[in-house]
């Protein structure tokens, strides 16, 4: 915290307690409290993270039910109750609408291991989406990670716009999947059906993108876990053409 004086700083709940607002208590205070008096200038953000594939088998998704949108639905809830309410963070990062929205129309394989996004695809969405939430557009973005293909780029960059515009309400894209350059490693799935107790809202035909921001762009982060949440720590270098 002391090495720079940083733009913005980070924080999140741990994965499997992400959706139990009774773990946003005074611990997350005295964090912020902490970080704060460490970097008074610093803006704070709070990363909404996504919920487990829905085959992923752990004892941490049994308070969940085993069901990856009841789970989403908690983690909405409790940044909606905890997190919003406290008028403490300038940003709110929906990652995890981001990801469940693209779950629609990619199919329920952006996870390496049931819980942690895969290296192309699924960090990919994520990192578009702190971008987005920082108040800068997706239409100059052209750069892909490898396994991404540029066809897949308009539908990510839709499931992104979206997250942003609804961060609490899946928007469904549907049942086309996209295209994987090496499909015995890179399986598209099958998307997972919704159900009546999640808000759901059809996608726009067209996504309506505003202002441009040309790259490059470069993101240090260091991330530090403390307590029961963790920091992630961003300098931002944002320059424009």
């Amino acid at each position: 915290l002391r090495d720079q004086d940083w733009d913005i700083i980070s924080l999140q709940q741990g994965s499997k307690n992400s959706g139990k607002p009774s773990t946003y208590n005074e611990d997350l205070d005295y964090l912020i409290e902490y970080v704060k008096e460490r970097c008074p200038s610093a803006k704070l953000a709070w990363h909404m993270t996504w919920s487990y594939q829905s085959d992923y088998s752990s004892s941490s998704f049994t308070y969940y039910k085993n069901d990856q949108l009841y789970m989403y639905k908690r983690i909405c809830d409790a940044v909606q109750t905890k997190i919003e309410p406290s008028g403490k963070f300038d940003y709110i990062i929906p990652t995890g609408t981001a990801i469940q929205n693209a779950r629609t129309g990619i199919g329920d394989k952006l996870n390496r291991d049931g819980i942690h996004l895969d290296l192309y695809i699924g960090r990919y969405i994520a990192g578009l989406s702190w971008f987005k939430a920082f108040g800068y557009s997706l239409d100059s973005i052209q750069s892909l990670p490898s396994r991404v293909r540029k066809t897949d780029l308009p539908l990510i960059k839709e499931v992104i716009e979206s997250a942003i515009i609804c961060p609490y309400q899946i928007t469904e894209y549907g049942t086309s999947p996209i295209q994987q350059p090496d499909p015995q490693e890179e399986q598209s799935g099958t998307p997972e059906t919704l159900s009546p107790e999640t808000d759901v809202q059809k996608a726009p035909e067209d996504a309506k993108n505003k202002n441009t921001l040309a790259l490059p762009l470069a993101i240090l982060g260091t991330c530090l876990a403390v307590g029961l949440a963790s920091i992630t720590i961003v300098k931002k270098f944002f320059t424009k053409r």
